[in-house]
């Protein structure tokens, strides 16, 4: 139907424009703005209409440089497809706005919210040009990436993967970590109890820096909130309106990107923090999401970067609910279009 509806208004502004034409060799000039107007709408058409089945490029439509905070250079991101990530963009901005999506907590105010009375959506999150989103996969060991992580503008992490000691491959600079309702529990229960937080990284490790939760249980932001008091620590909280998870899956599922369609099990953290920040970031550059027990130089990869646990074993369908090798092959047909950078290698 969408074909129809782009090819009837194709054939309209052509028509408008032909028309315009014959009146400018009548009338002179009166008309020239009117017929450039009509060219460039027909442009805008055309790219619309070639951006929306999201195309593989044999090159970028667009090249964009994009600032990175180095001390005096600007980076050319060459694998950046402007029209892919944008029209990405605007669909993900469309069905998951930010300031729905990470709501900062200062009070019990999530179940007004989810009464639909008044209350206050402020948002922590803006707008960032790069943005590296960094998971926990073993692929990160060794990996030297942790000097291009931290060049980002804006660096997401995802739940309690350790910093200390792994700087050089994951980087030391966090602006906002992803929790799940696990991991939450799991800092609140050490928080409590210890006088230390030396089992939550997650928490203890990436001060002044923004916790997004992500997850259905809002009671527990509470005590989260007692514990970061407690420690003297520096964290904006955030949470969602509605726990996203299901619409994350309804979104992609069953969408074609490049030659793949997309399927999958119950979204990871990963891909939902992904889509996500599709609506807030330009040029997002994806670190440790790699399902694989072997690189591509056939060496042998933990599941996480920090835990000696095969990723034979957790991937396999009988330990988890989430479908990682579809996603790793959502990612690559993102990756392929421009829409994003996934790292499978070691960075150089």
């Amino acid at each position: 139907m969408s074909v129809v509806v782009n090819n009837l208004w194709l054939i309209y502004f052509h028509a408008n424009m032909a028309m315009g034409v014959r009146r400018c060799f009548i009338s002179g000039h009166v008309c020239i703005f009117f017929v450039g107007l009509l060219i460039f709408a027909v442009f805008l058409l055309q790219k619309e209409y070639k951006v929306s089945t999201l195309e593989a490029r044999t090159k970028p439509l667009l090249t964009r440089t994009v600032a990175r905070p180095t001390e005096s250079t600007f980076q050319t991101l060459e694998w950046y497809n402007v029209s892919a990530a944008g029209f990405i963009r605007h669909l993900t901005k469309h069905h998951f706005q930010v300031s729905k999506q990470f709501i900062h907590y200062k009070q019990s105010i999530p179940f007004e919210c989810q009464n639909n009375e008044q209350c206050d959506m402020k948002t922590p999150v803006g707008h960032y040009r790069t943005c590296a989103l960094v998971g926990n996969g073993g692929i990160l060991l060794n990996s030297g990436c942790g000097k291009d992580i931290d060049l980002h503008d804006f660096v997401i992490r995802m739940n309690h993967g350790p910093l200390e000691n792994y700087e050089q491959d994951v980087g030391g600079k966090t602006n906002m970590t992803v929790i799940n309702t696990s991991v939450l529990k799991s800092i609140i229960r050490v928080g409590l109890k210890n006088s230390k937080l030396i089992s939550s990284p997650a928490i203890s490790s990436r001060n002044n820096s923004i916790i997004s939760y992500m997850g259905p249980e809002y009671t527990r932001l509470e005590a989260l909130k007692t514990v970061i008091r407690k420690f003297n620590l520096n964290f904006t909280i955030t949470y969602p309106l509605q726990f996203p998870r299901m619409a994350v899956k309804r979104f992609w599922e069953g969408r074609q990107i490049h030659n793949t369609i997309v399927s999958l099990g119950l979204p990871s953290t990963g891909l939902i923090t992904y889509t996500l920040a599709s609506a807030f970031c330009e040029a997002i550059t994806v670190y440790g999401f790699y399902p694989y027990p072997q690189n591509m130089h056939n060496k042998n990869l933990y599941f996480y970067y920090y835990v000696n646990m095969s990723s034979e074993f957790v991937t396999s369908s009988n330990y988890s609910q989430h479908h990682f090798l579809g996603e790793y092959d959502m990612f690559t047909s993102l990756d392929n279009i421009g829409a994003l950078k996934l790292v499978r290698d070691e960075c150089k």
